[in-house]
């Protein structure tokens, strides 16, 4: 038999999927990211013709996010994410890249598609979700058969697991689920002696529907999936019927909160917010104290910047990161100073 080497217990996966479980057998993670197989050869172990269009779609409603779009691209294409599947940039109307990242984005094939008007509540008057709504013009691209939508301000670490998105079963909408929030407790039923306000991790109980993300979603696009967002929520010739402070994620777990397949959240989706204190993780999960910062960081296929704020903000760049955040975990430094070399390198 031969001597087993640092990987064993870890070998290529024989099929695709989609992450996966913490086992005993599996190597320390300073020695999984050596022992990681390339995209090439993982997907070459479950070589499946794959039918139809497929494509990996991004949306820019602001010049911060044209230039986030692009570091996304050019972070696929490094990763090695098959070329065969297209990349679409979305973007609202009235609204047009800069110069410089269009021609960029043209050279890495992106198509730009332009949604048609798509408000906010409130006329998006809430600036930092200006244009957001032009996410959901992913359902109407029906041309592909499955796209996987990724928010522009996001950091791949792992492109196998967004691979492995596309050969999820049918369905029409499927994302992770927003594991920071709690669901909430039942009005009554079976679970009426959990303790009144008690979270998830502290008194188990069946809680209500679980919330899922919009930062990264599988899409099965149509015509009927379309007509029916659009239809409804931003009738032709009339206001959008949104309540005020509901946006993309609140309407989409309105209308689709009883057929969305839910994904894992860890390690498939994550928030920086994760490594925000280096004394500990300060993000309620159901993993917490299961899973280190150093082991979800090793793992995590995709990491949402949300706190300490989005990575082109003046205060959270370098040595004024730094500065600001002393007792962060050293992997928070890692990824905003990797989004902004990149930004650096491409959007200067």
């Amino acid at each position: 038999m031969p001597a087993k080497g640092p990987c064993s217990g870890s070998s290529a996966p024989s099929h695709r999927h989609s992450g996966g479980g913490i086992t005993g057998s599996e190597p320390p993670p300073a020695v999984a990211a050596k022992c990681r197989p390339s995209l090439d050869a993982w997907r070459r172990a479950d070589a499946r013709p794959r039918a139809g269009r497929l494509a990996v779609a991004l949306y820019a409603a602001r010049d911060e996010y044209a230039c986030a779009a692009l570091v996304m691209l050019a972070r696929l294409e490094s990763l090695g994410l098959d070329p065969s599947i297209e990349r679409v940039l979305i973007t609202p109307a009235g609204y047009s890249l800069p110069p410089r990242v269009a021609a960029a984005a043209a050279s890495r094939r992106a198509r730009l598609v332009a949604a048609p008007p798509l408000a906010g509540p409130d006329g998006d008057a809430y600036e930092f979700y200006r244009g957001s709504m032009s996410k959901l013009f992913v359902f109407s691209l029906s041309e592909y058969r499955r796209i996987v939508f990724l928010d522009s301000d996001s950091w791949v670490r792992d492109a196998r697991q967004l691979d492995a998105l596309f050969d999820l079963p049918p369905v029409e909408l499927a994302a992770p689920r927003a594991y920071w929030l709690d669901p909430g407790r039942p009005s009554g039923g079976c679970d009426d002696h959990a303790a009144p306000g008690a979270h998830v991790g502290e008194v188990p109980y069946a809680g209500r529907q679980q919330k899922f993300t919009s930062a990264l979603m599988v899409v099965t696009p149509s015509a009927a999936l379309w007509l029916r967002v659009a239809g409804k929520y931003f009738p032709e010739g009339a206001g959008p019927r949104l309540r005020h402070g509901e946006y993309d994620m609140d309407l989409l777990n309105q209308e689709f909160k009883d057929e969305v397949m839910l994904l894992p959240g860890p390690p498939l989706f994550a928030l920086s917010q994760h490594w925000q204190d280096a004394a500990g993780d300060g993000v309620w999960s159901p993993f917490k104290g299961r899973l280190s910062q150093e082991r979800l960081w090793a793992e995590a296929g995709l990491v949402h910047f949300s706190q300490p704020g989005k990575p082109w903000y003046a205060e959270l760049r370098g040595a004024e990161l730094r500065k600001k955040h002393p007792d962060a975990h050293p992997r928070l430094y890692e990824l905003f100073d990797a989004y902004n070399n990149a930004t650096a390198a491409l959007c200067s």
